[in-house]
């Protein structure tokens, strides 16, 4: 995933949604792929409440909101 994330083309904008009780994806994951992603200004990492079976329930108004910033 490491190497994947940091391959993408920089034009391209990406969302990372992870759960707070997920500490492997809020933390872990963030710090060894989305980090290393190429800055794109509309890129987000957001932590949404929840576990795991209602993080795409839950994070339903994050993406809506970010899609239309883009």
């Amino acid at each position: 995933m490491r190497n994947n994330a940091a391959s993408l083309p920089g034009d391209l904008p990406v969302l990372w949604v992870a759960d707070k009780q997920d500490k492997v994806a809020s933390k872990v994951l963030k710090r060894l792929a989305y980090d290393k992603m190429v800055g794109n200004p509309k890129n987000r990492f957001v932590i949404v409440d929840g576990g795991h079976k209602v993080t795409p329930d839950n994070a339903v108004s994050t993406v809506i909101d970010w899609l239309k910033g883009l």
